[in-house]
């Protein structure tokens, strides 16, 4: 998948079934998510 938003990247893999924990994510003065911790991802 190729995008420049991390948010959509990540909407897009729980679709898929993808699970992230959300105590290593980063975000930004506006709220937008700009890293997730290598650990984040879990393929179902």
């Amino acid at each position: 998948m190729r995008t420049n938003s991390v948010d959509r990247a990540i909407y897009h893999l729980g679709l898929d079934g993808a699970e992230f924990d959300e105590s290593t994510r980063g975000t930004d003065a506006k709220g937008r998510t700009f890293r997730t911790g290598t650990t984040a991802l879990t393929a179902a």
